[in-house]
């Protein structure tokens, strides 16, 4: 029941979506059909969770899509318990060297969906390197600050292994990203030594979610401000959305790992990300970003679907080797 309501829900979005642009054109000009199709697909699941108001309801629903990717069948994955927090790695045949990723999975911290697994999948591949993806726990029931103690538990683990931090680099997409982050700052604070990098995809830096984008690139993502700020309520609890290993957009973003950010310029999130990156710059962290302009959030989970995701991964593929080149520490 639960894969004919979903192949229902999809199916119908995709009619909609072709039937619209069959008669108006493309919804942004440069989409394609099929990642236009996509995006309706998406935007209709998100729509549908945005009127589920208990968090148990919105993760059964998701839990019926899943949009897999090649990548999950072509890397070996490997669970393992990490300080009791379950986490599993990805290892690619293309493996090469002893560098490591560390991934933190993206879903507003209330939710672990398959498909941040395809993103951890393919960052592996890209990097040519073991990847290791934690499921820290979720908000509500462990609001913040926990997945950030759950974070910096697992950098401890790898380094307790005998990971060398100029060979590991610390990667998260969404909420993964703004949680990338607060494990860097957290090390910062506690002067201990930082990983060689940090690859930031659509990095959600701000939980007030303010920007002009949030409205003005409303029709072209999948997600919605409403249900960013239902999540960010969830997550923060009694806390501050100012606090900076919350929104570090907020925090003194000097003394880090070099920062490499990719970013759809279709996305909600776009002018906070571009904000983070110029506080970035201004404290004097280095900082690259890079944008797709018709691309929306976390658009590298599409896989192979479109052209613009396969160059992104070659992008971070690239930028990996750049500052851990391949082999022996």
């Amino acid at each position: 029941m639960r894969a004919i309501k979903a192949f229902r829900i999809l199916l119908t979005a995709a009619i909609n979506a072709i039937f619209r642009r069959l008669f108006r054109g493309p919804r942004r000009s440069g989409w394609s059909w099929s990642f236009e199709v996509v995006t309706a697909c998406l935007r209709d699941i998100f729509l549908r969770v945005e009127k589920l108001s208990i968090i148990a309801e919105q993760r059964e629903f998701l839990d019926i899509f899943n949009f897999p990717t090649d990548a999950l069948a072509q890397v070996r994955i490997m669970p393992i318990d990490v300080e009791g927090i379950p986490a599993r790695w990805f290892i690619p045949p293309n493996e090469t060297g002893e560098a490591v990723v560390y991934y933190l999975h993206g879903g507003g911290y209330v939710f672990e969906h398959q498909q941040p697994d395809g993103l951890a999948a393919q960052v592996a591949q890209a990097t040519r390197s073991r990847t290791l993806a934690l499921s820290y726990r979720l908000a509500p029931e462990h609001p913040f600050p926990a997945a950030v103690e759950d974070a910096v538990a697992g950098y401890h683990f790898l380094i307790e292994q005998g990971i060398n931090p100029a060979r590991l680099a610390v990667a998260g997409d969404s909420a993964g990203g703004g949680l990338a982050l607060a494990v860097l700052l957290s090390l910062r604070e506690a002067k201990e030594r930082l990983p060689a990098l940090a690859i930031l995809l659509s990095p959600w830096v701000d939980l007030s979610c303010q920007g002009e984008s949030m409205i003005a690139n409303k029709s072209y993502d999948y997600l919605t401000q409403q249900l960013l700020l239902q999540w960010a309520r969830w997550y923060l609890g009694d806390g501050d959305p100012g606090d900076p290993l919350a929104s570090p957009l907020n925090a003194r973003l000097d003394g880090l790992p070099p920062l490499y950010i990719q970013a759809g310029g279709a996305e909600i999130l776009i002018d906070q990300i571009k904000a983070f990156e110029l506080q970035a710059r201004a404290d004097g962290a280095r900082v690259r970003l890079d944008i797709w302009k018709n691309m929306n959030h976390d658009f590298q989970a599409f896989g192979n679907l479109i052209p613009e995701c396969r160059q992104a991964l070659e992008k971070i593929g690239e930028v990996f080797v750049q500052h851990i080149p391949a082999g022996p520490a």
